[in-house]
């Protein structure tokens, strides 16, 4: 379902299960727990460093597949404090079924780390497998992925091979979040100092003019207001500045089964992924 851009959006109308809490927690985490061990088992994958720290490395599924095979990255969510690449291979099937090999990103994780380190580590991890690459990322794994092409784009003086990012209920705006739970005792270390050159809603976007890779901003129907709300100017800015995002709601879908869907062939932002749209 596309998103009218002159529609409002009551809190009431997007909070059926988001406000559930954290029953819908347990139960995301238990899926994406359990899909991830079925995939395991299922999949032969391997586990590549891209740099010396213990978290610095990736798994890629489909390792029997073609060479030339194409392929996408996903970059979990967690509020970059939470899960990890072990839990986050719900997305497998279908793709490598479909002739995608996919890697899922390991990262680490605030507070050990600050999210300014954390950015920098993705943007190191990018760098590392960048090579006509499909992005993907929840919540705030698609933070993470605008982070990471914004900065590769200020340091890159040629075309980034990236054919498409796909962001799904992203984060793209930390100011909402400073003086939240999510930053309690500053376990982000987002502050003042930092917050705008964090927020992907802050950055100068005009740079990604000379891109040529897609923007598919997905957002939940029962999402937050704010996770709709950010969605939305993203998608205005993108549009303004590349003429090459498109945004969608996805229809019976909260914060978190709009992930758990990736398991499934039939969904809509799968069958996105597997026929490049």
């Amino acid at each position: 379902m596309d998103i009218a851009l002159d529609k409002e959006y009551s809190p009431s109308m997007w909070s059926r299960r988001f406000s559930t809490g954290d029953k819908v927690l347990e139960f995301h985490v238990n899926f994406v727990t359990e899909e991830s061990r079925r995939v395991r088992e299922k999949f032969k994958y391997e586990t590549i460093s891209y740099g010396t720290k213990v978290n610095e490395n990736f798994d890629i599924f489909g390792v029997d597949l073609p060479a030339d095979a194409p392929i996408v990255v996903y970059v979990h969510g967690g509020y970059w404090q939470q899960l990890t690449k072990e839990v986050s291979a719900y997305c497998v099937d279908p793709l490598v079924s479909n002739g995608y090999k996919v890697v899922v990103v390991e990262y680490d994780l605030c507070p050990t780390v600050r999210l300014s380190d954390l950015v920098q580590q993705m943007a190191k991890c990018g760098a590392f497998i960048l090579n006509e690459l499909t992005f993907c990322g929840h919540s705030a794994g698609a933070h993470l992925i605008l982070c990471m092409i914004d900065k590769l784009i200020t340091t890159e003086v040629t075309v980034l091979p990236v054919t498409s990012l796909y962001l799904i209920s992203g984060i793209y705006d930390l100011t909402d979040l400073q003086h939240t739970s999510i930053n309690d005792a500053n376990i982000l270390s987002v502050d003042a100092s930092n917050v705008e050159q964090l927020s992907p809603l802050k950055f100068n976007l005009s740079k990604w003019s000379y891109q040529v890779f897609r923007v598919n901003i997905y957002v939940a129907e029962d999402d937050s207001p704010t996770f709709i709300k950010q969605s939305l100017k993203l998608f205005s800015r993108m549009n303004d500045k590349t003429s090459k995002a498109k945004v969608r709601f996805v229809e019976n879908c909260d914060h978190f089964d709009i992930v758990e869907k990736l398991s499934e062939k039939s969904f809509e932002i799968t069958q996105d992924l597997i026929n490049k749209k």
